[in-house]
């Protein structure tokens, strides 16, 4: 396991905690309560004050196993991830202990052609590839990422926006009565968890418990994430 990998394994316990919730129904759909974007813009801004170039990406999922047939493909729902040279895709949202009879994965979606427990994982920047594989013969469980091209805010206006980037309702109560500095003070946490410099809150606090933690710590993180990335851009 590399030293990014573990990073990333780091980070989606801490983001699984705060944001992952159960399967359900809502605005009539099902939603597998995995936050995507959250995560997404919580794995960007942890890249890039980790040194790495980095993007985010927005298009479809489909998860094929036995038992297993889910995707965002063909909805009105889209997913989002992470890029970085080299290493494509990077998702710390898809987690499945919630679905206990579909087959687990073992830690963090990071890159492709690459085996995540019983899964192997499959990125497609072309539509054509993408329903190829979908509707080819299942040899082993898969996980395919479609991305498409969908805008995304740059940095600095994720930092300090965004509202531009969640889905409306997604996160408008934390964003109402907090501000964007509640989602910077998590990338903040994140960021020391992962730097050992302060210890994880997974295993040990439930979300609502974390969160007020986090809430109550990191002050001025948005203005200090912008000098951090400022500087590591010199």
């Amino acid at each position: 396991m590399t030293s990014l990998t573990k990073a990333l394994a780091i980070a989606r316990r801490e983001l699984n905690l705060l944001y992952t919730e159960p399967p359900a129904t809502r605005n009539g759909r099902t939603d597998e309560g995995w936050h995507c974007r959250e995560h997404a813009y919580h794995t960007y801004f942890l890249l890039r004050l980790l040194g790495k170039d980095a993007a985010i990406e927005v298009g479809h999922f489909a998860i094929c196993a036995p038992g297993a047939g889910l995707t965002s493909y063909g909805t009105d729902c889209n997913h989002a991830w992470c890029v970085t040279p080299g290493i494509a895709p990077i998702d710390l949202s898809m987690e499945l202990s919630y679905r206990p009879t579909v087959p687990q994965l073992t830690g963090p979606i990071a890159g492709s052609g690459t085996q995540n427990g019983p899964y192997s994982i499959h990125y497609f920047k072309d539509l054509a590839g993408f329903e190829s594989w979908l509707d080819g013969p299942l040899a082993e469980p898969s996980i395919g990422f479609l991305a498409m091209d969908v805008p995304v805010p740059d940095g600095a206006t994720l930092l300090d926006h965004p509202e531009q980037f969640f889905l409306k309702g997604s996160e408008d109560g934390l964003l109402r009565l907090f501000g964007p500095e509640i989602f910077c003070r998590i990338t903040m946490h994140v960021y020391k968890v992962v730097q050992g410099h302060v210890p994880p809150l997974a295993g040990k606090r439930d979300a609502r418990s974390a969160f007020e933690h986090i809430r109550s710590h990191y002050q001025s993180s948005r203005p200090k994430i912008h000098r951090m990335l400022a500087k590591k851009a010199e």
